[in-house]
Parts: C-alpha cells; structure tokens; sequence
C-alpha cells in the first residue's frame, strides 16, 4: 500500500502555499503600474540589458562605463525575460523574483529539517515568507531577490560538505557563488570567508592538511571561473584587472566624503569636492581613499555603523512610499520622535492615518519592525544556543550562517539601507527558528550521514 502523507504535513505544506500564494498576488500592484517597478539603479541594469537585447552586447556606448561598474549577471536574466516575453514585462520580472521567494523558502525548509529538525524548517519557511522587506524588494527591478536566491542555494551543497567532506558539495557551491558574484560583486568577500572556513573545517576534522588544502583550492577554483571570465573581460575591455568598480566608487562617493564630513563639520558634497573621483577607477585612487579613512578612523567608525544602524533598523518605509506614488511616509512622525515630541508624533500619525492607504500600511510596518526585532533576538538565542552547547551535526553550518550574515549586515556601512538586509534575511530566519526550537531533535540519527540521507 502506498504510504499515507500524515495530515500534519499537509497543513504546514498547504500553509506554506498559501503564504507563497499572498506573496506573489503582490505582483498586482506591478501589472497596474510597471513604473513602481523601477528604481534608481534600475536604468543601468536596464541600460546594458537594452544594449543586450539590440544584439550590441555587454559594453557601454562609447561614453559609458556602466558595464565596468555592473556584472552581467541581473541584465543577462532581465534580458531572457524581455526575451520570452517579447518585450519589457517588468511585471513578469517581479513575479519571477517574488516566485525565487518561495523558491528560498522551500531551501529553508530542507536545510532546517536535515540539519535540525522538522519544525525548524518549517518555522524558517514561515518566518521568510512573511518578512516585509524581502516581499518589498522583491517588486523592485534590482539585483537583491536573484542574488539571495543563489546564496541561499548555496548553502545546501555547504551544509552537505561540512556533513560529509565530499569534494562535489563544493563544486557546487563555489559554482553558485561564482554565478552570485556576477549578480552582486560583494560575493567576493563571502568566497573569501568561506574559503578560511573550509581550512578551519579540516583542522577541526584534523583531515590531512594537503586534503584540507585541496578542498579549499577546488572551491576557490570554482567559484573562480566565473569571476575569473569576467575580471579578464574587463582586462581586455576596460584594461583594469577587477570584478567591478563598484566598490571603490563607494570608497570614494559615499565612505571617504561621509568619514571627512564629519571630521571637518562640513557637508557631504563639500567633502566631495575635496575629493576627486573618476567613474573609471584610476591607479592608486583606491588607496588615496583608503588613506582619508585611516587619517579620520573615529569617524570613518561612526558613519559606517550609522549605515549599519539604518540597515538593521529600516522597516520598509521608502519602499511603501515608492509603490504608493508618494514622496514619503510618515517622515513628519519620525521627526517629530527624534525631537522627542511624542505628542506632536501621536498626532501626525493620526492625522495621516484619515488616508485609507495609510490605514494598511502603517500596521504593515509596525508588523515589519515585530518581525525584524523577533528575528534578531531569537537569531541570537540561536547562536547562543548553538555554542553552549555545542552539536558536531550543526555546528559548522551554525558558523557559517553566523559568518555570512555578519558579512552582509556590517560590510555595506555608510551606503546600507534596508535593501542590504535582503540576502542575510533567509538567514536571520534559519537562525530565529534554531533559536525558537533548539538544536536537533534528540530522536535524529547520531551519525551525521544518516541525519543528512534520510
């Protein structure tokens, strides 16, 4: 007789569905309006996607430097979007990516339930699911959704290698991140940690050290393919041995100028006035902005962790005043609690709650900020847990979602806001529903390899 599905395990599946269901119904508001679709760094990615789709491939225009500051990877999936669908259907871009949400989701599930239990995936599934600010920048033309998804893909082969020590694993996941940091270059630096982490893996194993080192080069090797092919295109073209200029423009726009605006008390555009920039990065420019941030350490500190603040603390705001049509929500009101007038702040908010779209979506971001403040308690409990008493099963996988996510959350700095917490938000959901239920559950197999094939 074929086995009966147990009837809890069709509701927790047919909950997940629904959830999925409500995400993707979001797509609506798109279809009405493509233009809410599009934000500011959405035109170069549109840009080289239109270059794409002309057949003039992936260069500027002659005067344009696009292509050296963005990697290939959102304008080649915008361009087999627009292809299928025979044209710009940016509606159809939001459901693809709100769809990788479900996708994610369905990771979080398998990874909680081999590595922990069964619950724990589930929790995951349901905490990302419902995050606001991964639904939000889901509906936006950017890299955010494409790159999450990869990284959290990456992470099952990761957890599988920690398990067994097999060489595959590791094809694999360097593979994805290798496609990951065509999509979003900071990948870079999380090949990098992950790399010392599968040193200290072996060490701990203590597998033999040319095993350990082996492991360590065919990941690096993997994950180097791609980022390797597009580093010497940008040889060739650009005649600049990088990935993308990307991140020594924001040396040089935004942490550089924040870091001497604050020493000298002058404005953020009169501090880059005193510091030159050029779009395509020159010799010895990086480490001239380099040179300003450690004569001003002290404050390069403070306004890197002001980013940071905003990034763990931003609800989704700007992004329901983008999709509303709106200039701002609520600013009035958080002005008025900065300046500790609260009864001023109580009543702007009733004031603007008489709008009827006001009316959903400030309990959407009261339930944001619910969400986000649960996920960081319950993601350091998680931790906690985790290290106190610690499970050789789960341990190494622990640390590397610990690792990855500070690498996220604390790196962006000055340039953060709310859309750099997209790819630790799977993540802090894993972390929250280890710190919900605990460790594995004590009747899972003690043998790792039978934990991870059943």
């Amino acid at each position: 007789m074929p086995q009966r599905i147990p009837w809890k395990r069709i509701l927790a599946i047919s909950f997940l569905l629904l959830l999925l269901a409500a995400r993707l119904s979001l797509v609506g508001i798109i279809r009405a309006d493509p233009e809410r679709s599009l934000w500011p760094d959405s035109s170069s990615y549109l840009f080289l996607t239109e270059r794409l789709l002309n057949g003039e491939g992936l260069h500027g225009d002659g005067s344009s430097f696009i292509d050296l500051t963005r990697t290939p990877g959102y304008p080649l999936f915008l361009w087999v979007v627009f292809s299928i669908a025979g044209g710009h259907d940016f509606a159809l871009v939001v459901f693809l990516q709100l769809l990788m949400g479900g996708l994610i989701a369905l990771a979080l599930y398998w990874i909680g339930d081999r590595f922990f239990n069964r619950a724990i995936g589930f929790t995951a599934a349901v905490i990302y699911l419902l995050t606001p600010n991964a639904a939000l920048w889901a509906m936006a033309l950017l890299t955010d959704v494409p790159f999450t998804f990869l990284l959290t893909l990456s992470l099952v082969p990761a957890g599988l290698y920690i398990a067994r020590s097999q060489v595959w694993p590791l094809v694999v996941a360097g593979m994805l991140l290798g496609c990951a940091a065509l999509v979003r270059p900071i990948t870079t630096l999380i090949v990098a940690v992950w790399t010392v982490l599968i040193v200290l893996d072996g060490f701990i194993k203590r597998q033999p050290w040319k095993r350990t080192v082996l492991h360590a080069g065919i990941f690096l090797l993997s994950a180097g393919l791609f980022i390797g092919a597009w580093i010497l295109r940008n040889v060739l073209v650009w005649d600049r041995a990088m990935l993308s200029s990307i991140s020594t423009w924001n040396l040089g726009h935004y942490m550089a100028p924040a870091a001497l605006a604050r020493a000298e008390g002058i404005s953020i555009e009169a501090a880059r006035e005193l510091i030159p920039t050029t779009r395509i990065p020159q010799p010895g420019e990086r480490e001239r902005y380099i040179a300003i941030l450690l004569e001003h350490p002290w404050d390069f500190i403070v306004t890197h962790f002001q980013g940071v603040r905003i990034i763990f603390t931003e609800a989704g705001r700007p992004n329901f005043a983008h999709l509303l049509g709106v200039s701002s929500i609520g600013s009035g009101v958080v002005a008025a609690i900065k300046a500790l007038d609260f009864r001023g702040a109580i009543r702007l908010f009733f004031e603007a709650f008489q709008d009827p779209a006001l009316r959903i979506v400030y309990p959407a971001l009261a339930f944001s900020l619910a969400i986000q403040g649960l996920s960081y308690v319950l993601s350091v409990v998680g931790v906690v847990r985790s290290v106190w008493k610690p499970d050789r099963r789960t341990m190494g996988l622990i640390i590397v979602l610990l690792f990855t996510a500070v690498l996220l959350l604390f790196s962006p700095g000055v340039v953060g806001n709310s859309r750099f917490r997209v790819p630790a938000e799977p993540i802090l959901a894993l972390l929250t529903a280890v710190g919900l239920w605990g460790g594995p559950s004590k009747n899972q197999d003690e043998e790792t390899g039978g934990m991870i094939g059943s």
